[in-house]
């Protein structure tokens, strides 16, 4: 069966998602905001939880404010509590002008200085144009496998201050590690804490 590659979870503040023209697509092909040149059909914001009621989350990183709009199936309201720092995967939506995010996942953060650790990476980010994205045939389960292998491998070598991203591909007995690393920056699973070291968000 078709369907598309996983498109990447672009690192944005809450003020550029609420800024950004939204455009509603038909059929299978995904809705995005328009960022710079970029279409951006994911996005990975850090934020404070400061409100939670029923089936909506607020969080603010500073720039501003958006809501969490999950399927209750998908996240356990339980867990989360005011003041906590979140990691969202999601897919930014659009009703009635106001945006908002679908997470996809939402990861609590040990501590606050993840808040400005992302501030910093922002004053950085160049965003620049991406290839189209295109349907393609579902992807085969060896590159979910190596992805897994991954983050086992980082689990298993860091002693408690990141990995370095060299010794991580040399220990790596694949090919093209530094694809499969790079797709779990950008699909939020690890961070580079500091240039050239790697670490898992558990």
């Amino acid at each position: 069966m078709a369907d598309f590659r996983r498109q990447t979870a672009y690192k944005l503040s809450a003020k550029r998602i609420l800024e950004s023209e939204y455009t509603q697509m038909q059929g299978w092909v995904p809705n995005y905001l328009q960022v710079g040149d970029l279409k951006v059909s994911r996005v990975n914001l850090i934020g404070v939880l400061i409100n939670k009621e029923n089936s909506l989350l607020i969080v603010d990183d500073g720039t501003g404010q958006i809501q969490l709009r999950p399927f209750q199936e998908t996240i356990d309201f339980d867990t989360l509590s005011i003041g906590d720092v979140l990691l969202i995967i999601g897919r930014p939506r659009e009703y009635s002008k106001e945006k908002y995010i679908v997470p996809e996942i939402i990861k609590k953060l040990d501590n606050k200085k993840w808040l400005e650790f992302r501030k910093k990476e922002l004053e950085h980010q160049v965003i620049k144009p991406v290839e189209k994205q295109e349907y393609i045939e579902e992807q085969p389960s060896q590159s979910t496998n190596n992805l897994s292998i991954v983050i086992e491998k980082i689990r298993e070598l860091d002693e408690g201050e990141g990995v370095d991203t060299q010794t991580l591909i040399n220990a790596l007995q694949m090919e093209t590690p530094e694809k499969h690393i790079e797709t779990l920056l950008n699909e939020g699973e690890i961070f580079e804490i500091k240039p050239g070291k790697l670490k898992i968000l558990d």
